[in-house]
This record gives C-alpha cells, structure tokens and sequence, in this order.
C-alpha cells in the first residue's frame, strides 16, 4: 500500500513545509513593520505578504483533497507531478504578490505589451503581434483602432 501513496505523501508534506514557510514570512514581517496579532493592517509590505499568505492558504484545503482524489482514483505519479508544478506556481505566486506594486506593475517591452507613450499606447514589434505597421513610428506598431460609437437607435414614440 505505502508504494501507492508514496508520492503523494511527499508532495503533501511539500505543500505543508510551503504553507509553513509562508506563515514564516508573515511573522517575519509582522517583527519588522511591528504589527502585533491580531492586526492585519499596517504598512503596505506587510498587507501584501499577510495576503499573499491568506490567498494560498484558502486554496490549500482543495489542492491536497484533488492530489490524493487524484492520485488514488487515477494515477499516482500524474497527481504528483501536477501537484509538484501547483506548488511551484504558488510559490511565484507568492512572490510576486509580496513585490511592491510598483516593481509588479513595469511592462515588460520587448514583449509585445503595449507600453504608454504622449500620444497613447504603442505596441513593440515583436515576432507574430499580427499588427499592420504604422508609417513614421519608428518600427512600432499601432494599437488597432477602437470601433466607432454609434447613437442608440430612435424608437417611435
């Protein structure tokens, strides 16, 4: 039987050092910012991993009930190699969440995503953005064009 379950037990006790480590980062930051319990407001930093934390701890509960539904009812090593990338995926999760919003909020431009100029939004060439090239832009790509808005239609009165 231990041979069934194995795996699964592993990422489980994975997922619950996870949750430990970002309870730590709580207290941690609790210490710092010198916000005693049971108060969850208080410098912006902190109001990010505290909800960082609440948001994966939520979630918790779900991910091990579908890995080992998962795992016993269709297979093992499936179940824990998708639990292994959930993992990892809350964990950047996590991450980026705690980062300031202003570091989470920069566009990344050689991307394709549309980056702000004086004159609107912009569009960086990049391979496949299916744009038509603007003339005088300077290699960029304009953001196509909104439809127009129509007048809603009279009714007779």
């Amino acid at each position: 039987m231990r041979n069934q379950i194995d795996l699964l037990a592993t990422v489980t006790v994975l997922g619950v050092l996870e949750q430990a480590y970002f309870t730590l980062q709580v207290i941690y930051a609790r210490r710092k910012y010198k916000i005693s319990p049971p108060a969850t407001t208080g410098h912006p930093e902190f109001e990010r991993i505290f909800r960082a934390q609440v948001n994966c701890s939520e979630y918790f509960p779900i991910f091990i009930s579908l890995l080992w539904v998962a795992g016993i009812f269709f297979h093992q090593g499936v179940a824990a190699a998708c639990g292994l990338l959930y993992l990892y995926m809350r964990f950047k999760y996590f991450q980026g969440y705690t980062t300031a919003a202003q570091e989470r909020l920069v566009p990344s431009w050689g991307c394709g995503h549309p980056k702000p100029t004086r004159g609107g939004w912009v569009q960086d060439v990049s391979p496949g953005a299916g744009l038509l090239p603007v003339g005088g832009t300077g290699g960029r790509l304009a953001s196509p064009p909104s439809p127009p808005l129509l007048a809603p239609p009279a009714f007779p009165q």
